[in-house]
């Protein structure tokens, strides 16, 4: 199709935009990003490719500034509008939203925020009010509901950078959901206007598979032919290289002063016949209204957004409605729709409305605002009016402002309340008393986990030092992990005199002390929290000391601390039951354990504290992995890592990405594994000691399914580093020692391999822990085997296998029994060999450790007469290849493990937080793999082949 006169020197753009809707056709969704300053035509360009394309179908929104003032505001234009229609339906604001839309940043808990973000109230469960996770997936169906069989969808999200933080926030984690399915997702934005919860966003843009397109203004040519169309003449070429001069060849401002240049001419270097800014030129159409028009044209300014022209025309005093809508409309400035008695008008681009307000002024702004308060038709509403209006300070309005904001917050409109908060304090003339206002927005923005409107409003204004600053300086940096000056901001509120800010400091300073592996400090400090802080700070803190005490290996402590569960916890008491399970699960006792981590995951997602769900949900992954149930394992690492990317908890990723790396390991996804690794050392330095350790302990156990012992040995060298009282070596969590002996026995460093036996043997004889124990026979056995010294290994390397598979660690128990095979093997004795590499090899297809299958089938097929028919080997019978084979992946598991538990195809898609799309591109490739047809086969292929719980 023939390009546009106005869009010739946007060809690359629109390639770039048919590019991504093509491949978005052959289902890999893609989000394309396009940025240029106001005016230059973003929109323009993207509304003309969508009349090209024409795509099967459109969820379109423009954003309003407004937008960014209401939590969610984005999000609910879209939901409204999701029923999937041709390519030329779009989001139309309805009046009654525009007209009860308050004015104030969006936000978030309670008029007395917690002291950090880990003790904030929950959201109110009225129904109203829905948690991040919930829009998200809401959202997620929306947006795959634009797609159809053979066709990609588009979602356009036009002037992105004025949409509110929750919106942003829940349009990435969707995005980001979104990955085998027809849908593109194009968004218009002023690159350096868009805030930082608009990064889930751009990193999606930037990926490979996304796209970032840069708009420029016009060529001096292209200058020409507009202001040719606009005015019917053709400028000089002086006057036309002076205009593009001028406007940067911006569409938008070439159109506004194109006439004035016409008429009067503009030479290089003299600048436009108006003020060279948007808003003057603005302002300059308006002048040139008739009086009725331009009356319209500064009442709709004020009003924002979509309004009843009956509405705009009584603010305004405007009697002649329809003459002046008439004039107001060939101004091109405004468009309306409906028909009388319903009609409503709205500026043709949002960069108009705040931008006209600007020009009034001061006195004709006031005189609107206090007339449009007379007829709010809402508290908020009537307070937007009152405050734009407002002279000076006004402790009255303040009140009044203040109280409407600690509503909301009581209500869990966490972002809203913080900035009617805000407009508080600037209504406040006392400095203490403004300052403790902007604190308590601060915070109450940070409660809801909104880091951006909390670090301005704490940069805003004097600054005075207190201990809530520091407090809330710490809290921040914390979430973003940076742990020195958390640490530092903790100690200055610590020593404050303010009650609260000590409280919440010595919290703050256990959860320091817990990730970098300061268990004795770290126990200090919470048992110092709990004596200071109120009910939700005391609770925190009892579980920071459970957590300090289960770092200094005694997990028996930690179980008398918290006192025997008493039915589902309370949301106070969710991060305890966690910490309860991962107690449970080093002192070998999964079924607990399992049961504890259950009950507080569902606690948190019957409440909605999200935020609470990120530990619980990364210590059931790492039970799941000790267990060798991987698909378990996998569901709640994807889990807890979209909690942490979602509330930006930076400090958890390392950890999360780490114990991500561990099941694709195992079951030979070495590539996948690898790169869950790098991601892990990436986020270590924001996870402190602790992040650094999980790495590590990542890197050992990925290089060492991959057969890389040099990583091995690298890794292992560090973690052996650490003292034997660190967590590094805490019984049963991390199986590192076995591997890393396992590397130094094959590089000949026996000395060294014995060392580590000693320090093991050691900490099991000092625990009692019988997971400890089987690591330290294990990795004895392997040490005397290469010694020469063969029924010592024998024997240690039986019992490892023995107490290995009592403490439910199966994949542990397989490999000990495949070294004590090929030990047998290796001496010549196959009466001893057979039994024990038959049971590894039919342990590890059970659990598809293809990691290590090949070597445990090489083994017994060398320890196997040839005689022996293959349907006698493990695996004959069972449809399972003898050698190499087509295995499911990580995520494939998880979606025939929910499939066979009986779940919908969209009820899996929302335990696992993605589109139903994307589970039915991974069930027909758990279908063609496993060689079944339906539904009904998988479940039972999947009971032939059910795990049994560790």
């Amino acid at each position: 199709m023939e390009v546009g006169r106005d869009f010739q020197g946007r060809t690359e753009q629109l390639a770039a935009l048919d590019l991504a809707l093509r491949s978005a056709d052959q289902g890999r969704s893609q989000v394309v990003l396009v940025t240029g300053e106001a005016g230059v035509g973003k929109s323009r360009l993207v509304e003309h490719w969508l009349g090209r394309a024409r795509p099967r179908s459109l969820l379109r929104v423009r954003v309003d500034p407004d937008d960014r003032r209401v939590d969610l505001a984005t999000v609910e234009q879209l939901l409204d509008d999701s029923s999937p229609s041709p390519s030329t339906h779009s989001s139309t604001r309805s009046s009654a939203r525009s007209s009860t839309r308050s004015s104030t940043p969006s936000s978030t808990p309670s008029s007395t925020p917690s002291s950090t973000p880990s003790s904030t109230p929950s959201s109110s469960e009225d129904g109203g009010r829905r948690g991040l996770f919930d829009v998200g997936l809401a959202l997620l169906a929306a947006f795959e509901n634009t797609q159809g069989v053979s066709r990609a969808g588009v979602v356009f999200l036009d002037d992105l950078h004025w949409a509110d933080a929750a919106s942003l926030t829940a349009i990435g984690f969707a995005a980001r959901r979104l990955r085998h399915d027809r849908v593109l997702v194009v968004c218009t934005a002023r690159d350096h206007e868009l805030p930082a919860s608009a990064a889930g966003v751009t990193r999606l843009a930037t990926d490979p598979t996304g796209a970032h397109l840069e708009v420029d203004g016009l060529t001096v040519e292209q200058t020409g032919d507009l202001a040719l169309a606009v005015t019917g003449r053709r400028l000089d070429p002086v006057s036309l290289r002076a205009l593009h001069e001028a406007t940067r060849g911006n569409p938008l401002w070439i159109r506004s002063v194109a006439e004035q240049v016409s008429a009067h001419g503009i030479s290089p270097g003299t600048g436009l016949p108006t003020s060279p800014t948007l808003a003057a030129a603005l302002d300059e159409q308006v002048q040139r209204c008739p009086v009725p028009a331009r009356r319209l044209l500064e009442g709709l300014a004020v009003l924002a957004g979509e309004q009843p022209v009956a509405r705009v025309a009584a603010l305004t005093g405007v009697e002649d409605v329809w003459g002046a809508l008439d004039g107001a409309v060939s101004s091109g400035l405004v468009a309306c729709t409906g028909a009388p008695p319903l009609v409503t008008v709205a500026y043709t681009h949002p960069v108009m409305a705040p931008a006209i307000e600007e020009s009034l002024p001061f006195g004709r702004r006031h005189e609107l605002h206090r007339a449009a308060a007379a007829t709010a038709t809402s508290p908020g509403e009537e307070l937007r009016h009152l405050v734009a209006c407002a002279a000076g300070p006004d402790p009255d309005l303040a009140g009044r402002v203040r109280d409407h904001g600690r509503t909301l917050a009581a209500g869990g409109a966490l972002l809203e309340a913080s900035g009617w908060i805000h407009h508080a304090a600037a209504l406040t003339q006392e400095p203490s008393e403004r300052d403790a206002l902007l604190l308590e927005a601060s915070h109450t923005a940070l409660a809801g986990g909104f880091q951006g409107p909390a670090l301005a409003l704490l940069e805003e204004g004097a600054r005075p030092s207190s201990g809530y600053r520091a407090l809330l300086t710490a809290s921040l940096a914390w979430l973003r992990g940076d742990l020195e000056q958390a640490r530092e901001g903790a100690r200055v509120a610590v020593e404050s005199e303010d009650a609260r800010a000590r409280a919440g400091a010595a919290l703050l300073m256990a959860q320091l002390e817990l990730v970098g592996e300061n268990a004795v400090e770290a126990a200090r400090w919470a048992a110092l929290a709990t004596r200071r802080g109120g009910l939700l700070d005391r609770e925190a803190a009892r579980a920071a000391w459970g957590a300090g005490l289960l770092l200094q290996g005694d997990a028996e402590a930690t179980l008398r601390l918290f006192g025997p569960p008493t039915g589902p916890p309370e949301p106070h008491r969710i991060t305890q039951e966690a910490i309860r399970g991962l107690a449970l699960t080093h002192l070998d006792r999964p079924a607990e354990a399992r049961t504890a981590l259950a009950a507080a995951a569902a606690a948190a997602r019957r409440h909605n504290l999200y935020y609470l769900s990120t530990v619980t949900l990364a210590n059931f992954g790492m039970l799941e992995n000790r267990c060798g149930n991987w698909a378990d394992a996998t569901l709640h690492l994807d889990r807890a890592l979209a909690n942490a990317e979602m509330l930006e908890e930076n400090w958890a990723l390392a950890v999360i990405h780490a114990l991500a790396s561990f099941a694709p390991a195992m079951r030979g996804e070495i590539d996948a594994a690898r790169d869950r690794l790098e991601r892990a050392v990436a986020a270590g330095p924001h996870g402190g000691r602790s992040g650094e350790v999980y790495a590590h302990v990542a890197a050992v156990q990925v290089h060492h399914a991959a057969g890389d012992d040099a990583s091995v040995l690298d890794a292992g060298a560090w973690l052996a580093r650490r003292p034997p009282t660190s967590g590094t070596w805490l019984p049963g969590a991390f199986q590192w020692v076995a591997r890393y002996v396992e590397a130094l026995t094959r590089a000949g460093d026996l000395g060294r391999a014995g060392d580590l036996c000693d320090t093991l043997e050691a900490i099991a004889m000092r625990t009692g822990r019988r997971s400890s124990l089987a690591e330290a026979r294990h990795a004895r056995g392997v040490v005397a085997a290469a010694a020469g010294r063969g029924d010592e290994a024998a024997a240690d390397l039986a019992l490892a296998a023995e107490v290995y598979a009592e403490c439910g660690m199966r994949l542990d128990a397989a490999i000990a029994s495949l070294r004590a095979g090929t030990l047998h093997r290796a001496r010549v004795d196959s009466a001893q060999a057979a039994p024990r590499l038959t049971r590894a090899v039919a342990a590890l297809e059970q659990l598809g450790a293809d990691a290590y299958l090949p070597e445990a089938r090489a083994e017994l097929d060398a320890c196997t007469p040839a005689h022996v028919e293959r349907r006698a080997r493990p695996g004959a019978g069972s449809g399972r290849p003898h050698g190499p084979r087509e295995s499911l992946t990580s995520q494939e598991s998880v979606v025939a493990r929910l499939v066979a538990a009986g779940l919908s195809n969209r009820e899996v898609a929302a335990e696992m937080l993605l589109s139903v799309r994307t589970v039915e591109f991974h069930l027909a490739s758990i279908y063609r793999k496993l060689g079944l047809r339906s539904r009904t086969q998988l479940v039972a292929h999947q009971l032939r082949a059910r795990q049994p719980e560790g």
